[in-house]
């Protein structure tokens, strides 16, 4: 197996242990509303939505650009 991939199944080992032994409900405030949540799924979440954005990004950042994809006039010859 390639080690990325063991960096990576010990990386998520660790972040799941982390998230079931901070299981307890929390109060998170966001302007004025106030949610009850168990800090495992809070965690969860952040964690998914850096994940989907790191994703996206380097995405974006892969893809050409617009204005490199558009073929440029060739010069006439007279």
């Amino acid at each position: 197996m390639k080690s990325s991939l063991w960096i990576a199944l010990g990386l998520i080992t660790l972040l799941v242990l982390f998230i079931v032994q901070n299981a307890a409900p929390i109060t998170v405030h966001i302007l004025f509303w106030h949610i009850n949540v168990s800090m495992a799924l809070l965690l969860f979440f952040v964690f998914l939505i850096g994940m989907i954005t790191g994703l996206l990004w380097l995405n974006k950042k892969n893809k050409p650009s617009a204005q490199s994809t558009v073929d440029k006039p060739q010069p006439t010859q007279e």
